[in-house]
């Protein structure tokens, strides 16, 4: 039985028809007497919202249909974002509760204080994307953040638990993540060699695909490393846009300052890791499940 939310791909797309976002750059660039491009395709940096999602999806049939090819693909599990008050259970989120092993005591700093719970990624709806000897089917992160929405990457600890001997666990002793979230799954595909084969036909469109997904070919900021390893996950940091940051957010959070502007609160709701960062999750040549991350 799955435990993810499945995403109605159909419905965003229909939100977000690709022509809309190129009919209000041709619109821009005629208002300030700029040139526009047969080739221009919104930028996408970091799929963390139905936007993103929905316009990189057209983004790759606007290719096919220019009689192009993206190279060859794997299958990947993509996650957006729902925002909730609550969380539990073995499911993929950012804050609420930990999934772990009962027996297994709360990770610490180095001088026995407790950490916080970060993020987990729940492999239940991935089972035929990762490789059959996994620790367990989720995968937690705990550590203390910066300050906003940054991590502490050298606080970092990461602890996998079994669906059997999970159960959901808090620590009061410590602060909670800043907001919670839960991962609503996409079953898509990756395209692990697209920069080469969409930059030679002169469109101009970004690097496509850096999420939080399951896949064996997820998108390296550096491009490099790991060439050696089983890659099967990334947590991916990200910074929410204004229009439909997440699922069931049309805006986010707003104040007006006296003098009139809007102020939107997106810090609230971040997540960084470095600039803009990703951790990339893989078995290594000698069968150890590990972790590293890269950033801008």
């Amino acid at each position: 039985m799955a435990v993810h939310e499945r995403l109605n791909l159909d419905h965003w797309l229909h939100e977000f028809p690709l022509q809309r976002f190129i009919d209000e750059q041709k619109a821009w660039c005629q208002k300030y007497e700029r040139p526009f491009s047969d080739n221009w395709l919104p930028e996408v940096s970091v799929i963390s919202s139905p936007i993103h999602l929905a316009v990189v999806e057209q983004i790759r049939s606007s290719i096919f249909d220019r009689g192009h090819d993206l190279g060859p693909s794997s299958p990947a599990d993509l996650f957006l974002w729902r925002i909730c008050e609550y969380s539990e259970g073995p499911i993929t989120r950012i804050g609420g509760k930990a999934f772990r092993d009962r027996s297994t005591p709360w990770p610490t700093t180095n001088n026995g204080r407790p950490l916080s719970f970060l993020a987990q990624i729940s492999f239940l709806d991935s089972k035929d994307l990762v490789p059959h000897d996994m620790p367990g089917e989720v995968l937690s992160m705990y550590g203390t953040w910066t300050g906003s929405g940054y991590v502490d990457m050298e606080s970092l600890v990461f602890e996998w638990a079994s669906l059997e001997g999970g159960q959901s666990q808090s620590n009061h002793d410590v602060p909670e993540w800043k907001f919670c979230a839960e991962g609503v799954i996409h079953r898509t595909v990756c395209y692990p060699e697209c920069d080469e084969s969409v930059h030679s036909t002169g469109i101009d469109v970004p690097d496509l695909f850096q999420a939080t997904q399951i896949s064996t070919h997820p998108f390296r900021i550096q491009g490099e490393g790991l060439d050696e390893a089983l890659v099967f996950a990334s947590l991916s940091s990200f910074q929410p846009n204004q229009d439909w940051p997440f699922i069931n957010f049309p805006r986010l959070p707003h104040y007006t300052h006296p003098k009139g502007h809007v102020n939107y609160l997106s810090s609230i709701f971040e997540l960084m890791m470095g600039d803009t960062g990703s951790i990339n999750f893989y078995k290594d040549k000698s069968g150890k499940f590990t972790q590293s991350w890269d950033c801008y």
